[in-house]
């Protein structure tokens, strides 16, 4: 797995996995779209597979 982040609001992220058992990989990027720190954080992932089309949209909620 290979990490890049740059962890700031509009901040990108990307990453590359690899399925051990079948070598297949998969590429992504994540956009951070809000930090409240000790509150939340909100992305979106996007993946660069044509056949995985949209954005998905996660919001963490720290407690």
């Amino acid at each position: 797995m290979d990490v890049r982040t740059d962890i700031r609001v509009d901040g990108t992220s990307r990453m590359s996995l690899t399925h051990f058992a079948t070598g297949a990989g998969h590429a992504l990027g994540e956009t951070y779209r809000e930090l409240v720190p000790h509150e939340r954080i909100r992305y979106t992932d996007t993946f660069d597979d044509p056949k995985l089309p949209g954005k998905m949209e996660t919001t963490v909620i720290l407690r």
